[in-house]
């Protein structure tokens, strides 16, 4: 007969409550660990950045600006825990889950310590058209705000800074659209017709335009084949076109060959100009003229001979020059001479007609007050009828040997002083003043008397040649002279390049920029 085994009620109690402590133990004991690692792995970020934060507070460091929208920051070696379970692989799942959320929140926290430090970048913004610009302010080194959301496009809505629309005042830079600091431009150069014969007539006609003042002249000279015949020319405008025209006739037995313009200078009203020239390549091809000559006359006059009447006179009276020249073609056309005073500051000049035997006879009269002592013939100039031209000077033997000794009551060999000088303003502000600008000079003269005062103004940049103004007297030993100038003239600084004085005796003198007593001979055009 079998025993029965009976279990009671307690023991039953007992182990199944041992069983249920021990499962709830090692579940807590589970939570605990995953808990712990979550804490210590966002504590090491918080405190990472903390720390950065500290540093960058602890030293002036440069921050660079937020990165635009979607950028997350990163943490170094952040630690992840591994298991080969499921259980665990699901714990680790969710414990990167947890350090994700945490570095979430982590992050703005830490971007104000960068906002603080350093300002972000000014943004870029366009001024509304129903506003005006705001006033301009100096620069600040402190922040001017925050980036919400750390994009580079945020910002405030404020207009940016502009001087647009602000009065400007009166601007003295080159480039100012009033002002003209270019010379006229060539278009074109042309003969019309391009081939003539001795004796002939062509029109020279010149297209040139000018971008602001205009055109105040066009000029040029025309030269033979060799050189030794020039002749001068002077463009006029047709009406209200950009042609520039003159009739040039051509001599009897001139040279045969390409006749060439020389040079071609043009100025506008605002005092630019520019010279072209054939040697210098800067005149088109078409600035050619072809000569046919039946008798071809290359060969400017020679000087055979040169004698005076007297050898010595008084001033005032009449003394006669005697010159003997040839021209075996064309024959002669012009004669003149010029005299140099003793102390080299004076001349005066001589005309000469074709008197008996074909010697050519000039009259001299020299002023009554002059510098007295022995004169010297410093030149001799001779022309052909086919324009062929011929300078003798003094190294030629025949016109150093020409010596007149001039005396009289009134010597003179000194030229007038200039004194002083100074300008009626400093500055012209176009649009608001008149452009005229009076120089007055205190000059004076010891003897002779003061013959005339003349200047020469130029103004800012290499193509402006400056234009000429004759002064008058106004009292004793005051002369004034007026600038007048275009309302296009170059913005920036003229200065008086040069003041001439000569008295009655012809002794001149030259007053240049860097003579100090025209240092200060300056304005200023705005």
């Amino acid at each position: 007969m079998r025993r029965r085994v009976q279990i009671s009620f307690l023991s039953v109690f007992l182990t199944m409550l041992t069983v249920a402590f021990a499962t709830a133990l090692m579940v807590r004991v589970r939570s605990y660990s995953v808990t712990t690692a979550t804490e210590s792995a966002a504590s090491s970020t918080t405190a990472a950045t903390a720390s950065a934060a500290q540093r960058s507070k602890a030293s002036p460091v440069s921050f660079e600006p937020l990165p635009a929208q979607g950028t997350t920051m990163t943490t170094s070696s952040v630690p992840v825990a591994t298991t080969s379970s499921a259980a665990a692989t699901t714990r680790a799942q969710r414990f990167r889950e947890l350090l994700a959320a945490g570095i979430s929140a982590i992050a703005p926290s830490a971007a104000p310590a960068a906002h603080e430090l350093a300002a972000p970048p000014k943004p870029v913004a366009t001024p509304p058209q129903t506003k005006p610009p705001a006033p301009v302010s100096r620069p600040s080194t402190r922040p001017q705000g925050s980036m919400a959301g750390g994009s580079a496009a945020g910002g405030s809505n404020q207009p940016g800074i502009s001087n647009e629309n602000k009065p400007k005042p009166p601007s003295n830079d080159p480039r100012d659209p009033n002002s003209d600091t270019a010379p006229p431009q060539l278009l074109s150069i042309v003969f019309d017709p391009p081939a003539v014969q001795d004796g002939g007539d062509t029109t020279l006609v010149v297209t040139a335009t000018d971008d602001l003042s205009g055109i105040r002249g066009i000029s040029g000279t025309l030269t033979s084949p060799n050189g030794k015949a020039v002749q001068g020319f002077a463009q006029q405008r047709e009406g209200e076109t950009m042609r520039y025209t003159s009739r040039i006739h051509i001599p009897e037995k001139a040279e045969e060959g390409l006749w060439k313009v020389s040079f071609l200078t043009m100025s506008d009203m605002a005092t630019n100009s520019v010279t072209l020239s054939a040697a210098q390549g800067t005149l088109p091809p078409t600035a050619l003229l072809k000569v046919s000559s039946s008798a071809s006359d290359s060969t400017a006059p020679t000087l055979r001979n040169v004698w005076l009447e007297r050898r010595a006179m008084r001033a005032g009276e009449h003394n006669t020059l005697f010159v003997d020249a040839l021209d075996e073609k064309s024959g002669i056309h012009l004669v003149a001479a010029v005299f140099l005073s003793p102390s080299k500051l004076a001349r005066f000049g001589v005309g000469c007609q074709k008197g008996a035997n074909d010697i050519y006879q000039c009259d001299v009269f020299p002023p009554q007050c002059l510098d007295c002592g022995d004169w010297t013939l410093e030149q001799v100039q001779m022309q052909d009828n086919a324009n062929n031209f011929a300078t003798v000077r003094a190294e030629n033997p025949t016109v150093a040997a020409i010596r007149l000794n001039i005396t009289g009551d009134s010597c003179d060999n000194t030229p007038p002083a200039l004194q002083g000088l100074q300008l009626s303003r400093a500055e012209i502000f176009m649009g608001r003043d008149e452009p005229v600008i009076e120089v007055i000079a205190q000059v004076t003269d010891d003897s002779c008397g003061i013959g005339g005062v003349s200047g020469q103004v130029v103004g800012p940049g290499s193509s402006s040649s400056g234009t000429f103004f004759s002064f008058q007297q106004r009292d004793g030993n005051t002369y004034v002279g007026t600038i007048r100038l275009h309302a296009n003239s170059a913005r920036g600084v003229w200065r008086v390049q040069s003041v001439t004085v000569n008295d009655k005796g012809q002794n001149l003198k030259i007053y240049y920029s860097n003579d100090p007593l025209l240092a200060r001979a300056s304005f200023t055009v705005k």
